[in-house]
């Protein structure tokens, strides 16, 4: 076989094996609640209310609907035990394709950059680094990442009729691709080519919505200014320590819900998003080496950076949009440093310091170890833009990077077990103790109470060794199944 037939057969196993036989999250956390909340979707069109026709979404509407597109076909399938077993299968294959697609343009634009050799390095990396994987078998990103990534392609080959398009289809995904449409406009007459095809794009795939209910399209524009932050600097300056929060989907049907708030917020969401706005608009005016391939590719690196290192919401697919560009811009052993330090710590944070220890003071340190690293590999990128003052402000980032990631991992070996500690010693709630209180008195030795697999997790700790509890069969996995047995 050719190289390049061993490299896409090592690819497509490795994620279509994810697909078939990994859950997403393996025994560390249930990782489903994003492909669940699209299930909602799927359920609410059978009842004949559709995104963005009867209710509003936190993304564009071309997601929504192609979830629904494939749980029409996925209703055409032999039917199975599990409803979400389906449509975690088809969208795994689109996913799939769109890694796919990922891989080749990343491959393209290093190839431009410096070379076959580089080409070679960068597919084999992304195809062996695990966040990828992670996110395809989770979220939907690989769908955005792919249309980005094309966009970038595009307006390095000068091709401004494939970034417009690719660019107009990944900002009606999400709204990271549109990262391209400012840099694009330093690219010249192409560069303004390729913007309005963008914008036209959009238009016409907007329009449906627009006509029959324009609300719900505001009503997405709404929510993403309004929504509380999380996961962020800005969150820890709130006091919010969790993950974030909107509308339940069933009460998205006003403008009104719009305005939910999982927190009350200490800095105005105005003052953080304006000085977002701010620091990336004095990027894009800075005098950078945007016609040229290398510093067009590192300008979007940095914007990617900034974005997610002060936007007011982080989630840990994010990341997956700041990936390419260490592959592309940085030698490899660097280019894996920052993301298996970025990626670490995002296991931290989601779902170790979320949801299995609800620790505060964990997830305030992987959101500040976070924020400090995206901002240096945002430095790293700019030095390869062109002016001198930005190769010092890098080089400065780059030696400070190693030390900084190897403190990183001290504080977390000395820390975790410390946070492990204070988790088990956390007192329970006033209801898990009279829960626990009230088996103890009912139970004989040796005898089971039937109840859920989360009491069950829940509940092990405060009872007596002779009273067990035994899971939700229906909803455990059968490999825990067989131990609670």
């Amino acid at each position: 076989m050719t190289d390049r037939v061993v490299l896409l057969t090592v690819f497509l196993s490795l994620r279509l094996g994810a697909v078939l036989l990994f859950r997403p999250g393996g025994f560390l956390f249930d990782l489903a609640a994003d492909r669940l909340f699209y299930l909602q979707i799927a359920d609410l069109a059978l009842e004949g209310r559709y995104p963005f026709l009867h209710y509003w979404l936190e993304y564009p509407p071309l997601f929504p609907w192609l979830v629904v597109g494939l749980d029409w076909l996925a209703r055409h399938l032999p039917p199975t035990d599990d409803r979400l077993l389906a449509l975690h299968l088809l969208l795994g294959l689109v996913l799939t394709g769109a890694d796919l697609v990922s891989l080749l343009a990343l491959m393209a634009l290093a190839r431009r950059l410096e070379g076959p050799a580089a080409a070679w390095r960068v597919g084999w990396l992304y195809t062996a680094l695990p966040l990828p994987t992670l996110v395809l078998l989770t979220w939907f990103d690989p769908l955005p990442l792919s249309a980005l990534l094309v966009g970038l392609y595009g307006l390095v080959a000068g091709r401004p009729v494939l970034a417009g398009l690719a660019t107009g289809l990944g900002v009606m995904l999400k709204v990271f691709p549109g990262l391209l449409l400012p840099v694009a406009l330093r690219q010249g007459r192409a560069g303004l080519r390729a913007v309005l095809l963008a914008a036209l794009t959009v238009g016409l795939l907007s329009l449906p919505f627009a006509l029959v209910a324009p609300q719900y399209l505001w009503g997405f524009v709404l929510a993403t200014l309004r929504r509380s932050s999380w996961e962020t600097v800005w969150a820890l300056l709130d006091g919010y320590y969790s993950f974030g929060v909107l509308a339940p989907l069933t009460e998205r049907t006003t403008l009104a819900s719009t305005a939910y708030q999982a927190h009350p917020a200490v800095v105005p969401w105005p003052l953080s998003t304006g000085l977002l706005l701010v620091l990336l608009g004095g990027l894009w005016l800075l005098r950078l080496g945007w016609t040229e391939p290398r510093g067009l590719v590192a300008g979007v690196g940095a914007s990617v950076g900034v974005l997610l290192a002060l936007s007011k919401g982080y989630s840990p697919q994010f990341l997956l949009y700041l990936l390419p560009f260490p592959l592309l811009l940085f030698p490899a052993r660097r280019a894996v440093l920052y993301l298996t330090a970025l990626t670490v710590l995002n296991v931290l944070e989601y779902p170790v310091a979320l949801n299995i220890l609800q620790e505060p003071a964990l997830v305030a340190f992987t959101v500040l170890g976070r924020t400090v690293l995206l901002l240096a590999c945002a430095l790293e990128c700019l030095a390869q833009t062109g002016p001198v003052w930005a190769e010092r402000l890098g080089g400065m980032a780059a030696r400070l990077v190693p030390s900084l990631v190897v403190g990183l991992g001290l504080l977390a070996l000395v820390g975790l077990p410390l946070t492990l500690g204070q988790a088990a010693a956390r007192p329970r709630s006033p209801d898990e103790v009279r829960l626990a209180e009230r088996l103890r008195i009912l139970g004989e030795p040796g005898q089971g109470v039937i109840t859920t697999t989360v009491a069950y997790r829940r509940l092990r700790g405060v009872l007596p060794a002779d009273v067990f509890v035994i899971g939700d069969f229906r909803s455990t996995h059968p490999v825990e199944r067989q131990a609670e047995l």
